[in-house]
């Protein structure tokens, strides 16, 4: 099982770096599909020109009998507040929520729901969240009155399907 468990592990970090997995990894846990990169899955949610403030990590998902994928970073941006959350709430099709309240919206085979805690307060936030079938993403769009830049926390989950 300890063999198992640091072949899994050593194709896990191959994948985070962007190597595709050895083939006795696939036969042991039937590795995710193509070659997932973390800076690829980031692509797909990261904020144009916004930067990482400290790397980003990508580990398996937590449960040995559930071939899974999380990932996380912080990234900041000098745009506005406004503009940032924006960007999401188009990216992932949700309206305008009132303060203090969450709207939810249908997307691909999903939901998606955001929550505004800023009223009244001197830091501005808005959270986001994406779930899917085998998918769910968060995203916490903050920034605090005069702070110079605008947080996006983004944690990413994806569970694969395992191919007899």
């Amino acid at each position: 099982m300890k063999n198992h468990r640091r072949l899994v592990g050593s194709a896990l970090a191959l994948l985070a770096l962007g190597v595709p997995a050895l083939h006795q990894a696939r036969s042991l846990n039937a590795a995710p599909p193509g070659d997932i990169t973390l800076l690829g899955v980031l692509s797909e949610w990261q904020y144009p020109g916004s930067r990482m403030v400290d790397g980003a990590t990508m580990s398996d998902g937590g449960d040995p009998k559930v071939q899974s994928i999380k990932c996380t970073t912080v990234l900041v941006t000098p745009d506005p507040f406004d503009k940032v959350a924006a960007f999401y709430a188009e990216k992932l099709g949700t309206t305008e929520p009132e303060p203090g309240k969450a709207d939810a919206a249908r997307r691909d085979a999903g939901a998606v729901s955001r929550l505004e805690d800023s009223q009244g307060r001197s830091v501005k936030i808005r959270v986001f969240v994406a779930n899917q079938v085998d998918a769910a993403t968060t995203l916490v769009v903050s920034r605090v009155d005069g702070e110079a830049e605008t947080h996006v926390a983004w944690s990413h989950y994806r569970r694969f399907q395992v191919r007899p």
